[in-house]
This record gives structure tokens, sequence and C-alpha cells, in this order.
């Protein structure tokens, strides 16, 4: 890597090299037998500091002002935690002599990209190819990349639902807006985005609770998703050119004319890709707090298998390959300037 901190943080062929690395590495790893039964890595932490704040910021007798106000703290907190965290990775990765392998193991934390796909892999068993049910001693949870309401689910359609949504917004969310955020701005961009994102997701849905304090961490988490969650609907919908059964024009025209403006909001995007590419009907009402439209063409089918899912799973892989593929010309391109 380039000598210097800045070398670590600004885009450069070695940084975008190394998250090539970290891409295959995250693929080989998610190969490995129990891999779908554990959230991505950094979630966890993310999350458990979010609640932790979250009933000692945001208290209810608090007007909306002042609980507004202590979320975009929360936000400028996250952001700046984000910013030191990657700054003083990327100076010790280019302090010490392999000092890479640090900065390596941040990627591979923050990256989500075999996570999703070996979680909807593991649900399988579960749906057979008829219609089933769930064995008796077991209620799998329902899978879901866009806030809903929690919930355990018996319903065998749900769930593949569920899973194939987390599929489409995991990619987006965990794949293509960390690497588009690495390229753009090294370590710190790919850390602030993957945080924030994972904090704005917590408060992206209709409880009242909040419609204040996470009105910040839930809009900023809009602003920086923005072209990367469009991105990875487009490479769903150039992926559906080398899948099976998947019709690109479909999904383009689900994507183009149901995604902007849809409850579900940045997320609509991949899953509108995904619904229009196999006639799914997706991110429809759900729970007590459903009332969102179906993203899917009108004859879209919301009883989805195992099958279903495996469709959309292969979807997925293509897309990644198609976003390392384009990883791999912008380091090419660093590479020759």
């Amino acid at each position: 890597m380039e000598s210097g901190v800045w070398g670590g943080l600004a885009p450069g062929p070695e940084p975008l090299f190394l998250l090539l690395a970290a891409l295959f590495i995250d693929a080989a790893l998610g190969l490995m037998p129990k891999r779908g039964r554990s959230m991505a890595r950094i979630d966890r932490l993310v999350l458990a500091v979010v609640g932790w704040f979250e009933p000692r910021l945001n208290r209810t007798q608090r007007s909306g002002m002042t609980r507004a106000i202590r979320g975009l703290i929360l936000t400028l907190f996250l952001v700046v935690a984000s910013l030191l965290v990657a700054v003083g990775i990327a100076w010790v990765g280019n302090v010490l002599p392999y000092g890479w392998v640090l900065v390596l193991c941040l990627l591979l934390l923050v990256l989500a990209q075999s996570q999703p796909l070996a979680a909807a892999g593991a649900l399988l068993r579960y749906l057979p190819d008829s219609v089933g049910r769930f064995p008796a001693d077991r209620e799998w949870p329902l899978l879901s990349a866009h806030p809903a309401p929690p919930a355990l689910t018996r319903d065998a359609h749900a769930a593949a639902r569920g899973a194939v949504e987390h599929i489409a917004g995991r990619f987006a969310e965990g794949v293509v807006g960390p690497v588009f955020w690495f390229v753009l701005l090294g370590l710190p961009g790919l850390l602030i985005y993957r945080i924030v994102a994972t904090a704005g997701r917590a408060f992206a849905h209709t409880d009242a609770r909040y419609a204040y304090f996470g009105f910040v961490p839930a809009r900023v988490n809009e602003a920086i998703g923005f072209l990367p969650l469009r991105l990875a609907a487009a490479l769903l919908v150039v992926a559906a050119v080398f899948a099976p059964r998947a019709r690109p024009l479909r999904a383009l025209q689900i994507l183009m004319t149901q995604a902007p403006g849809h409850p579900v909001r940045g997320l609509a995007w991949p899953i509108a890709a995904m619904a229009g590419a196999f006639g799914f009907s997706l991110a429809g009402p759900r729970g007590e707090g459903g009332g969102a439209a179906w993203l899917g063409p009108a004859e879209g089918r919301a009883r989805l298998g195992a099958p279903d899912v495996q469709q959309a799973r292969y979807l997925a892989v293509v897309a990644c390959l198609l976003n390392g593929l384009l990883l791999t010309l912008a380091a090419l391109a660093r590479l020759t300037l």
C-alpha cells in the first residue's frame, strides 16, 4: 500500500485490489457450513450502540424538536467514530510491515456479500418444492430487507418472500454501497456508509416512537445510499440477462415505474429489480404495520417457494460477479493513470 496515512484512505490501485481480495475471501467463507446463521458482523455492534443510546436520548416526554436534535447528535457521533476508526486502521496499515492485513480484516468485517446468500440457503430446507409447513418445533424468523414489525412466521411463502427481499436489499447495502464509497473515499467512506446505513435502517419504520429521533439517521441513510442502491438495482437488471427464466426488460420496467416514491424508499430499487426479473410480488403489506404497495408486475406471484429463493440467489451471485468486474476495471484504470 502507498506510504502515508492518506495512501490508505485515498482510492488507489493497491486499496482497490485489496478490496477485490476481500470480496473473493468473503465469497469463499460463504461456503462454510452454518455461515447463514449469523448476522453481518458489524451490524451487531452498531445496533448494540444504537440500542444503548436510544432509550437514554429518545425520551418521549421531550419535545419533537429536542428528540430530532438528539438524533442528529447520535448520527454525528457515529460518523465521527467511524472516521476515527478508519483513520486509525489506515495509519496502522501504512506503518506496520504487514498492516494491510488489518485493513483486510476490516473489509471482511464490513462486507456482507455471502451472508444473505448463506442465510437464504439455510432457509431452503424449510421450503419444500410444493406448499409445505415448517417443523412443528421450529419457527423461522421472517427475513426481510426492509423495515417490518418484528415477527416470526410459519408461512412458508412469507418466509420465501422475506428471503428474496433480504438477498436484494443486502446486495445493495452490504456489497454495492461499501464498494461504491470505498472507491470514492477509501476506508472512511466505506465505514461511515455501513455504520450510518445500519443505524438508519433501525429507525426507518413507521413506529411513532422514532418519528423524531430517527428522522435524521433515516434521511442521512437515504442520502448516502441514493446512488449505490440505484447502481445495485441496475446491476440486478443486467444480471437478469444471464439468469435462466429472468426477464431483464420487465425488471427495468418495474424498476422505473414502481420504485420511485415507494414507501420502502431506497431499498425499493433493488427489490423492484428482483421482483420484475422473475415476476414476483414483493414488499407488500405485512403484519399489523402493513400498508405498503406491492412491487412487481400485475400478474406477479406472492406465493414463493424454494425454487424462487434459488433463482434469487443465482441472480445475486451473477450481480456480485458484475460488481467485482466493475471494481476490477476501476482498479486497472487507476493503475494506468
